[in-house]
């Protein structure tokens, strides 16, 4: 589940800076998905989708997987956004 994490998250997998974090929370979202479905063990078709809510879950807190990309967010500052149909 790891290397899917830093796929998505854009890490390469010979960067282990970010692993001890990452597993972290791979094993928190995995407690979480076991606790709410009521399961013991994470089937295979719920690992992708574990892999997405922790690679969602370190955005929030870290931003980018990327240590060279710099978020600034300035309170105003966005005016408009479109989501598929939505505006």
């Amino acid at each position: 589940m790891l290397i899917t994490v830093k796929v998505l998250l854009g890490i390469s997998l010979t960067d282990f800076t970010k692993d001890q974090v990452l597993n972290a929370y791979c094993e928190i979202m995995q407690n979480k998905v076991k606790a709410y479905c009521n399961i013991d063990t994470i089937p295979v078709p719920l690992q992708d989708v574990v892999a997405e809510m922790v690679a969602v879950l370190y955005r929030k807190q870290y931003g980018s997987g990327d240590s060279t990309q710099m978020v600034t967010v300035q309170a105003g500052a966005i005016k408009k956004e479109t989501v598929g149909d939505h505006t």
